[in-house]
């Protein structure tokens, strides 16, 4: 069925006329909330408010905090927190601090965050990782100059979550294997990993992420007792126990990105005004987008040796790591699977790791590994298995679509597949090749369309290819297909957003913005969704 389309001399203005276009194309998509009149025109059954432009529209509680004005990941963030009213409650100014992505990675949506924030249900301000230390910056600015929390809106209090599903209580599993997926001479290095849930009762939905609790280099760990002078076997008193120098080192504290309060620690330590002067600058800055780790600081700065127990209780938390699940428990009820992607760099004259991606493919095999569950935020394959579906996926990007297919095999889904992979070189890089290529031959993958941007004499990525496919591919976007995007948040997601609003300005026949905003309805209606990080 054609979307139905409002005449441009509709009674409303440009922009909410484009907005209800696009919402009535998803409802057209998915065949609900739509009565056809006797003329065969399309009417709304419920009318649709228009999208708030302001906070505080009636009493503070009256709007949709998803459909805030502020929640838009493309404004900057002083920008969204001039948009929320002075005196709105606590969690609105926390989520348009964040950094509205959705994406996950603190454990909630922005939304859930900024509440659990405001209620003191969750202490720790500084997880919102896309949002780096500006926004952490700013939401402990938020939590300090609040005088009360706001109580009236906090949630109720959870109860004890259940071993495995939480953060906090994680599952002690075990690492079976890792072996690795790039051929050899391959720039990069991504390896598959199986871990055993055998006995646990845990199960998983395709779409969930894994939570994985690393250890610190051990080499990173011997350099900084030996800068601090400090024993392994030392007792050091922290807030929630007493360890070893060693343990804490290695299992409770991030020593590879000092927080600021740390660097703050340091600089107050410093008998040399010169280190302390650097320290200080570096503290105002941040070290978020820096490689230097706490070993690189106490070396550079050797006049800088506060107490040890001092130092470590400044030190952010080792926090795990998520990682999207490249499995789906239908057909692995005693594993699940994670793709990820060993990262090692030199800097500073030394080599680098990455804390939780070189435990898995180095350190963990065979170990306890505490892990948990986080389910989905909106990403989530249809209920109807005879929706068509489109996945943009290149490098590890890839993990959660593997999931998807496994599932559509145990549910014989009839909607078709069509999956977007890139990565640097065919021959090196084609992730899971065989598998994909067996879904081909099976019929559970429709299509397969690759970008390997380093085998020809032009850089191609997915992006380019989806607008080589512009004209398909809104075939399928009219057939009802939901869209899924996996993979980095700043660089692919969004040109892989704006190659979908072009290929819908193009085959739709739009403007630009409304092409704009028929994509921000098919993401209302759940037909576009984004894990990306």
């Amino acid at each position: 069925m054609q979307a139905p389309k409002l005449p441009d001399n509709a009674p409303f203005d440009p922009a909410y006329r484009a907005w209800l276009n696009g919402y009535l194309a998803g409802l057209v998509s998915t065949g609900e909330g739509l009565e056809l009149d006797i003329d065969g025109s399309a009417e709304p059954v419920a009318t649709q408010p228009s999208p708030s432009t302001q906070d505080g529209v009636g009493s503070g509680e009256d709007i949709d905090l998803d459909e805030a004005a502020w929640h838009d990941m493309s404004l900057p963030l002083d920008d969204r927190m001039g948009l929320v009213a002075e005196d709105a409650p606590l969690h609105h100014h926390l989520m348009a601090a964040m950094a509205q992505q959705d994406c996950g990675q603190c454990g909630y949506d922005c939304k859930g965050y900024s509440a659990a924030l405001s209620s003191g249900e969750e202490t720790d301000p500084g997880l919102c990782v896309p949002g780096s230390a500006k926004t952490r910056k700013k939401v402990k600015a938020l939590l300090e100059t609040s005088a009360t929390v706001n109580s009236a809106t906090a949630p109720p209090a959870a109860e004890m979550p259940v071993m495995g599903y939480a953060k906090n209580h994680p599952y002690m599993a075990r690492l079976k294997s890792v072996h690795q997926l790039n051929g050899q001479d391959s720039p990069k290095e991504t390896v598959h990993a199986v871990i055993d849930l055998k006995g646990s009762g845990l199960e998983y939905s395709p779409g969930d992420s894994l939570g994985v609790y690393p250890r610190n280099s051990p080499g990173l760990v011997t350099g900084i007792l030996s800068a601090l002078n400090l024993d392994a076997q030392a007792s050091i008193a922290l807030k929630d126990g007493t360890y070893t120098a060693h343990e804490a080192l290695s299992v409770l504290v991030d020593v590879t990105c000092p927080s600021d309060e740390a660097l703050e620690c340091l600089a107050q330590s410093a008998t040399r005004p010169a280190d302390r002067e650097a320290l200080e600058a570096i503290a105002e800055e941040s070290l978020d987008d820096s490689p230097l780790d706490l070993y690189d600081i106490l070396s550079r700065y050797p006049s800088a040796r506060p107490d040890a127990a001092e130092i470590l209780h400044r030190l952010n938390p080792l926090r795990p790591r998520l990682y999207s699940i490249s499995s789906a428990y239908r057909q692995n009820r005693d594993e699940v699977h994670l793709t990820v992607a060993a990262v090692r760099y030199e800097a500073e004259g030394r080599q680098r790791e990455g804390v939780a991606s070189t435990f898995i493919s180095d350190r963990a095999t065979g170990k306890p590994l505490p892990i948990y569950f986080q389910k989905a935020h909106d990403f989530s394959l249809p209920d109807d298995d005879g929706r068509p579906i489109v996945m943009v996926g290149p490098g590890t990007g890839i993990a959660p679509f593997r999931a998807f297919l496994q599932e559509r095999v145990h549910r014989q889904a009839t909607g078709g597949a069509w999956l977007f992979f890139g990565n640097p070189h065919e021959s090196t890089d084609f992730l899971y090749r065989d598998e994909l290529e067996a879904c081909m031959d099976e019929g559970v993958l429709t299509r397969l369309t690759t970008a390997f941007s380093r085998d020809g004499a032009e850089k191609v990525y997915v992006q380019d290819r989806l607008i080589e496919q512009a004209h398909d591919l809104w075939q399928w976007l009219e057939a009802g297909a939901h869209i899924y995007v996996c993979g980095d948040a700043t660089q692919m997601a969004a040109a892989v957003h704006d190659a979908f609003i072009h290929i819908i300005q193009k085959e739709g026949k739009y403007e630009k913005a409304d092409a704009s905003d028929y994509l921000a309805a098919l993401s209302k209606t759940g037909r576009y969704q984004r894990d990306i990080y």
